[in-house]
């Protein structure tokens, strides 16, 4: 049955923490950028600063004039209950919501940085890189995590499409994979990885994500506009 009445938060209305994110996480989009399959959680970090617009016109960062920004479509977990070394039995419940998220990459920069063994931070964590769309707050449970799909259309092409059924690591081990050296905190976000099909984004480009469940009333769609 659909949850009566989720919530649907602008994240101005959230106080927002730790921005965790998870590489890596499908198999098709480590292949689609000669990466093997990862044997346990990648996981990075964005700085708050790196948050966007949850919806609307946002500034697209281009720092040299060889690149611009690759779109990665994401489940992005909100983190309601803190904690430290969370078994993963019990992760589920320390969660609030979630919500469908971009995770923009500087990709030439960030295979530069990788080939000298340096730390992909300023290809990951940089100007409106971190999009997150309006968070649904709602109890999620493994059948409602089983009924996702969602799915990036740029300028109505569809570019990317996922579910949390595809990914290496389930959201909750990725929760207990965290919480065993940091404990988690309200308002912390998780950014579970991404499909396979990134690709650039221009100035002037329209992109839709759009979430489909039979587990919630109501459509789940949220668009941005790079500027």
């Amino acid at each position: 049955m659909p949850t009566e009445h989720p919530s649907t938060q602008n994240n101005e209305q959230l106080i927002l923490s730790n921005l965790y994110c998870i590489g890596r996480n499908y198999a098709q989009h480590a292949k689609e950028l000669g990466n093997t399959v990862p044997s346990e959680p990648v996981v990075f970090l964005k700085t708050l600063g790196a948050l966007g617009p949850h919806c609307g016109d946002f500034k697209l960062f281009c720092p040299t004039s060889d690149e611009t920004p690759q779109h990665e479509l994401e489940l992005v977990l909100y983190i309601e209950k803190g904690g430290f070394q969370i078994p993963e039995e019990k992760a589920l419940t320390h969660l609030g919501g979630f919500a469908l998220g971009l995770d923009l990459t500087l990709r030439k920069k960030q295979r530069t940085l990788s080939e000298a063994g340096k730390p992909w931070a300023l290809a990951k964590s940089f100007y409106n890189s971190a999009l997150v769309g309006p968070i649904v707050q709602t109890t999620v449970d493994e059948a409602l995590l089983t009924s996702l799909s969602y799915s990036l259309e740029v300028n109505g092409s569809i570019r990317q499409v996922g579910s949390p059924n595809e990914m290496i690591f389930h959201p909750k081990t990725l929760i207990s994979f965290i919480s065993q050296v940091v404990p988690l905190q309200k308002g912390d976000l998780i950014f579970t990885g991404t499909p396979s099909g990134v690709g650039a984004i221009q100035p002037g480009d329209s992109l839709t994500a759009k979430l489909k469940t039979e587990r919630l009333k109501g459509p789940y769609e949220v668009s941005w506009r790079a500027l």
